[in-house]
C-alpha cells in the first residue's frame, strides 16, 4: 500500500516520518527545489535568511523530543522581544510593561479601559468582528495604542471586516493583575514563546536537511501537483508524470487541493489569507540592541515586525556584518511600498533610536509568502469540516497550516502531519 504525501514542509515531513516508522511505502512530493516550506533557509551573499521568522517553541513533549533527536544541536534562547510604539521601545508585551511608555496617565487609562472591557464582556453579546473583539477585550486606550495599528498592519484589512476569532486560539485574554503591576515595574511574561530553540549552526535549514535525509529515497522535488483523480487513485504532476496512490496526505493549500480534485467551489470569502513580503537586509555595521525581534505598532512604518537574526545567532552573518528581517503584509491587490522603501524607512527608524549602526547596506532581497496567515473564519468551519470529512472517506487526509486552512504554529503543523497518518488507523487496519 502506497501513501503519497503532497508537500515537504513541516507537516509533510512529519507525515512521511510517521509512515516510515510504520514500515509503510511513502512518496513525498514537493513543488519547490528544496524541502522545508516556510522553514527553509536561503543563503544570500554569505548571509543566512530563513523564509520567515521561525523558531522552535514546543508545548508537546513528544514533538520537542523528536527535534532534539534530529542530529542538529539546538540552543535554548530566552526570548528578547519588544514593541515599537510612539517613538519608544517597550518590552513585550506592551500591556504588562506600561511603565515603559513614560506616561503614567496613559498607563492608568489602559488599565481602566481593560477593567471596563472585562466588566462589559460579562453581559455583552458575542463580538461580531475582530475590531469589536479587541475593544471588548482590551479597552479603548490599549486598542488605540497598540492593538488597532499593529493588527491592521498584520492583516492589512479593515478590522471591522475580520471575524472576531480570526487569530484562532493565539489571542490570550488580559491579566489585569499583571497590567496593574506593569504600570510601575517590568513584568516577566512567557506566553507561548518565552523560550525557543534554534540551531547552533545558525541555519534553520540544517534541521530540515536532517529530517529529510532518512526520507530521501521517496522524495521528489519540483513535483507540483496538477490534478488528482480520486476515483482512479492517481495524481498528475506539472511535468505530466502520473503517480498512483492508495492513500493521500495533502499539505498543499486546501483550496488548491479541492480544485485539483475537481471538487465544488467553496462559498465566496472562505479561503482568505494574507500575503507577506519578507525583506532581507544585509548590512555592514553593528547591532546596538540585543532584541531578537520587534513588533512595530508605529503607524508611520508600514512593516509590522523586524527581526534581528544575528542576535539569535551570529553565524547568520559574515564577520563585521549584521542583518534585518522585515515583514510587511501586502494589500489584497498590488502593494504600497517597495522593498527598497521599506528598508530605507526601517533603517532611518532604527538608527534614530540607536538600535543599529549602519556603515553600508550591502543588499536587499525579498520573498513573498502567499498564502502567509490564513484568515481563520468560524462561519466556514462547518464547510471545511464537511469537505475534509468527505476527503477522509476517500482516504485523503489534510495536514498543516494551509492543508487544514487553520491558524497553526510550526509545532501545530508538524503534529498535524503525525495525526493525518494516525487517522488512517493502525498499519494492520490500513492494510485490511
Amino acid at each position: 500500500m502506497t501513501t503519497v504525501v503532497i508537500g515537504a514542509g513541516m507537516a509533510g515531513i512529519a507525515a512521511a516520518h510517521r509512515l516510515r516508522e510504520r514500515g509503510e511505502e511513502c512518496v513525498l512530493l514537493e513543488a519547490a527545489r528544496g524541502a522545508g516550506g516556510l522553514a527553509a533557509t536561503d543563503r544570500v551573499d554569505g548571509f543566512l535568511f530563513d523564509q520567515t521568522g521561525h523558531f522552535f517553541h514546543f508545548s508537546r513533549p513528544e514533538v520537542r523530543q523528536f527535534f532534539l533527536e534530529c542530529g542538529v544541536p539546538l540552543e535554548v534562547h530566552r526570548r528578547q522581544a519588544a514593541v515599537a510604539v510612539r517613538g519608544r521601545i517597550v518590552p513585550y508585551p506592551v500591556q504588562y510593561n506600561l511603565w515603559a511608555l513614560g506616561d503614567a496617565t496613559l498607563a492608568r487609562e489602559a488599565v481602566e479601559g481593560a477593567v471596563e472591557a472585562a466588566e462589559r464582556a460579562r453581559t455583552a453579546p458575542a463580538p461580531r468582528s475582530f475590531a469589536e473583539y479587541l475593544d471588548n477585550t482590551w479597552g479603548e486606550a490599549l486598542v488605540a495604542l497598540f492593538h488597532r495599528p499593529y493588527n491592521f498592519k498584520l492583516w492589512r484589512r479593515s478590522l471591522e471586516s475580520l471575524p472576531a476569532d480570526c487569530a484562532g486560539n493565539l489571542a490570550p485574554p488580559p491579566n489585569l493583575d499583571l497590567m496593574r503591576r506593569g504600570c510601575a515595574e517590568p513584568v516577566a511574561y512567557d506566553g507561548y514563546n518565552g523560550t525557543f530553540l534554534y540551531p547552533e549552526s545558525g541555519c534553520l535549514g540544517d534541521v530540515v536537511e536532517a529530517l529529510v535525509a532518512p526520507l530521501a529515497r521517496g522524495l521528489r522535488l519540483e513535483a507540483a501537483v496538477r490534478s488528482i483523480g480520486l476515483e482512479d487513485r492517481a495524481l498528475v504532476t506539472d511535468d505530466g508524470r502520473e503517480v498512483p496512490f492508495d492513500r493521500l496526505v495533502s499539505t498543499m493549500p486546501l483550496p488548491r487541493l479541492l480544485q485539483a480534485a475537481g471538487a465544488a467551489a467553496p462559498e465566496a470569502g472562505l479561503f482568505d489569507a494574507t500575503r507577506i513580503a519578507h525583506v532581507r537586509v544585509a548590512l555592514r555595521g553593528a547591532m546596538r540592541t540585543g532584541l531578537h525581534w520587534l513588533y512595530v505598532a508605529e503607524e508611520a512604518l508600514d512593516l509590522h515586525r523586524i527581526g534581528f537574526p544575528a542576535n539569535v545567532n551570529p553565524r547568520t552573518c559574515p564577520p563585521g556584518c549584521v542583518s534585518l528581517s522585515l515583514e510587511y503584509t501586502l494589500p489584497a491587490q498590488g502593494r504600497c511600498r517597495t522593498a527598497a522603501e521599506l528598508t530605507a524607512a526601517a533603517l532611518d527608524y532604527l538608527t534614530a533610536l540607536g538600535l543599529v549602526e549602519v556603515e553600508d547596506c550591502l543588499s536587499v532581497s525579498e520573498v513573498v509568502l502567499s498564502p502567509a496567515y490564513v484568515v481563520w473564519r468560524s462561519p466556514g468551519r462547518s464547510w471545511f469540516a464537511e469537505r475534509t470529512a468527505g476527503l477522509a472517506r476517500q482516504r485523503v487526509e489534510v495536514a498543516g497550516r494551509f492543508g487544514r486552512w487553520d491558524y497553526f504554529s510550526m509545532e501545530d503543523a508538524f503534529a498535524s502531519g503525525w495525526a493525518a497518518v494516525d487517522a488512517f488507523g493502525t498499519p494492520s487496519e490500513a492494510h485490511a
